[in-house]
């Protein structure tokens, strides 16, 4: 979507494919995504295609023509494709624990000893949906990195709490922060509710999510970001632990 937005600016016409039923699935619940792909709506030169995806493009007379699973050929003159991260396994004489990513202990080492793993090729702990899986976020890899360098050094000396995936970015002037858990699931109903601050007409827009213990897990904040770096630290510090440990020297 940046590469989108920076395109437009540049005067180009823009066919955006979503494979999804709503924009930006992995960081906004459908309600948010409804919120921010409005400020699409006067855009003539941007259409937004969903429930669909690319399954061929070939060159015809000069121009790219993709095809989609829905029977559309759109016709271009450049692609750009942002689909996700998919991890690789290496080569290794010793067995690694690997299902579409290696699992690391709390000092990021792997299933062999002194053989450590960081960033987005580890299934890492998601403090905000308590389970593990896959949070491909430049910030978190870097401070993955850190802590498994010093773990290689000094031995293991210093345990990763966790990760909160946190994305922020802006749409047309309008200021976009979410954090953490951004939807309840049907069967998590009874463990988790939350609470929506809406004015101006959806211009801005607050969603907090709460688990049964009334513990923030996890924030959408449209046109009203000020408070986000609170909000970050709060759903770090319910696992325990101190908010310096992040801050290693």
């Amino acid at each position: 979507m940046k590469t989108l937005l920076a395109l437009y600016k540049k005067g180009v016409n823009i066919k955006w494919i979503i494979k999804s039923s709503n924009i930006l699935s992995y960081l906004l619940d459908k309600e948010s995504a409804n919120i921010v792909e409005s400020f699409f709506s006067n855009k003539e030169e941007i259409e937004i295609i969903k429930n669909d995806s690319i399954i061929d493009a070939i060159i015809e007379k000069g121009n790219i023509v993709v095809k989609t699973a829905n029977n559309r050929d759109l016709k271009g003159n450049g692609i750009i494709v942002g689909k996700g991260v998919e991890s690789k396994i290496i080569p290794c004489t010793k067995n690694l624990d690997f299902n579409n990513g290696y699992k690391v202990n709390d000092y990021l080492e792997t299933s062999i000893e002194n053989i450590y793993a960081a960033g987005d090729c580890i299934i890492d702990n998601d403090i905000s949906h308590n389970k593990k899986w896959k949070v491909p976020l430049w910030p978190i890899a870097g401070e993955e990195g850190v802590i498994a360098g010093i773990n290689m050094v000094k031995g293991n000396t210093i345990q990763y709490r966790g990760a909160v995936p946190v994305n922020s970015f802006s749409v047309f002037n309008n200021n976009i922060i979410a954090g953490g858990k951004k939807k309840i699931e049907k069967l998590e109903e009874k463990d988790f509710f939350e609470k929506k601050f809406i004015k101006n007409n959806k211009k801005i827009y607050k969603k907090f999510i709460y688990n049964s213990q009334k513990n923030l897990k996890g924030y959408v904040l449209i046109n009203d970001i000020l408070n986000a770096g609170k909000y970050f630290r709060e759903i770090y510090l319910s696992r325990g632990g101190t908010y310096n440990e992040r801050n290693i020297n």
